[in-house]
This record gives C-alpha cells, structure tokens and sequence, in this order.
C-alpha cells in the first residue's frame, strides 16, 4: 500500500514539473499587432512609451496615448506607430534623452519636435 501511495506521489510531481515546463516556453504576444504605417497628427499625442524588443516580442513598439476627444472623459485611445516611420524615429530620440529614470511613459510637450 505504501509502494503504491510513493509511486503515486511520484508520478504525480513528475506530470506537474513536466506542466511547468511547457508553461515556460509558451510565447508572449506583441502589444502593437498592427501599428499605424502613416504619422500620427502631433497635436493628438499626449504622451508615448516605447517597448524594446525582448523574449515576449522581438519588435520595437511605440505606443502612443492620444488626448481624449471629450476634455471630461477620462477615456483614453491608444496607437501603435509602426518603427520605421520618420515620426518613430524623433520620438526614440526624445525617449533616450528624457526617459533617464525608467518612466513608463513620455509626455509629448517635454519633447522638441517640430509640430
């Protein structure tokens, strides 16, 4: 009785460690599925963050936090930039200079790009 409860207890662990490791190679997703391939009017943006690439994602992202069409909503949209674009490459630039400190996120008004 006590082999079987051993061998039971021991087949159980090995179906749960064999489980953890399927979970571990399990890929993540991308955030921006499908970025924007046009720039994004300046005056619409309030801040951006941007995603290096990693093990979840191999692209970079740049994710733009649009300023709410209705002052009293809270609401706000969010937009994909795709990299390549010219506008994608000012806005790495402002985030190297000024996200020193780890920010998550950049506003639009600390960068000095033409508008």
């Amino acid at each position: 009785m006590a082999f079987a409860q051993r061998t039971f207890c021991l087949v159980l662990a090995a179906v749960f460690c064999i489980q953890l490791s399927y979970a571990q190679a399990v890929p993540g997703r991308c955030e921006c599925l499908k970025p924007l391939t046009k720039p994004y009017p300046w005056r619409k943006i309030e801040e951006f963050s941007i995603r290096a690439p990693d093990s979840l994602c191999k692209e970079v992202e740049i994710i733009l936090t649009l300023k709410p069409v209705n002052p009293d909503s809270e609401k706000t949209e969010r937009r994909c930039l795709s990299p390549i674009l010219r506008q994608a490459k000012l806005l790495e630039q402002c985030w190297e200079s000024k996200n020193k400190d780890g920010r998550k996120t950049v506003k639009i008004s600390e960068c000095q790009l033409g508008k």
